[in-house]
């Protein structure tokens, strides 16, 4: 069973790539401000999550 999750996530890894990767490097970041640059990368990630959850419970 191990064994099968993880060539699941292997395999799922693939989708993230191609269909969230493209999305991540469109963001609008400031680039040379750090610090704003990391709360605009954290909010994205934690906004991705936070749906995810919900639609998890659902």
């Amino acid at each position: 069973m191990l064994f099968s999750a993880f060539i699941f996530g292997l395999l799922g890894s693939f989708h993230c790539v191609g269909m969230c990767g493209p999305i991540a490097f469109l963001l609008p970041v400031d680039r040379e401000n750090n610090l704003k640059k990391t709360f605009q990368i954290f909010l994205y990630h934690f906004g991705r999550l936070l749906a995810y959850g919900i639609i998890g419970l659902a």
